[in-house]
């Protein structure tokens, strides 16, 4: 509960200093570029709010993951989109290394969506304007890996990842434990991995062929 209090107070006490700036704003375009900093803390409550719920029915065991076969780039692809505002205000530059050969998982997709949202949105929030940031997906035996950009300096924050029980004796944030719970649910792992100086968060699920 503490994590989560402070995951909601956070962008709470943001939205109060931008509505004042907001008020005072002289011009259109700057109301514009105040209203859509406000609109992105507001999403980050929300989404915020939706993990508590899952976590909630994750430990009580009440999480049932409604399956079909699901294209893992497109997911990604979705989750990438939604954070595209959110990175043009920040200038950072996302590459998604698109090509790939489809990866077909069998998967709760609204689940996996918000797994794969909450592990791009922490990444592209951490990143500085400088680094370039990509995404890619790699298809590795019988499995798939989503592989995200890092920040380095966040790499403690999901080595290890708590469950959500443990999140009050560790640091890991709560979107990062239910995106970690779901993948789990759905047979695959979260692991950090390197790749020449940077550091990538490797998320494995099993491949499974459409039938």
């Amino acid at each position: 509960m503490k994590v989560a209090a402070h995951d909601v107070r956070t962008p709470l006490s943001s939205i109060g200093t931008w509505l004042e700036l907001l008020r005072d704003a002289a011009d259109a375009a700057e109301r514009g570029r105040v209203g859509g900093i406000i609109r992105e803390q507001l999403s980050v409550i929300d989404r915020t709010t939706h993990d508590m719920t899952v976590c909630g029915a994750i430990i009580d065991g009440r999480l049932v993951l409604d399956r079909f076969h699901v294209e893992l780039g497109t997911v990604l692809r979705s989750a990438i989109d939604r954070m595209r505002p959110i990175a043009a205000r920040r200038s950072l530059a996302i590459d998604y290394a698109d090509g790939a050969p489809e990866a077909w998982v069998y998967a709760d997709p609204e689940r996996l969506a918000q797994a794969l949202e909450n592990f791009v949105s922490h990444a592209i929030r951490g990143m500085r304007s400088s680094d370039p940031w990509g995404a890619r997906i790699e298809q590795r035996g019988a499995e798939a890996a989503v592989l995200i950009d890092w920040p380095e300096e966040h790499v403690d924050l999901v080595q290890p990842l708590a469950h959500c029980l443990q999140l009050d004796q560790n640091r890991t944030p709560l979107a990062l434990a239910v995106a970690w719970e779901v993948i789990a649910l759905h047979g695959g792992r979260v692991a950090v991995e390197r790749e020449g100086r940077g550091a990538k968060v490797a998320l494995t699920m099993p491949l499974r062929e459409r039938s």
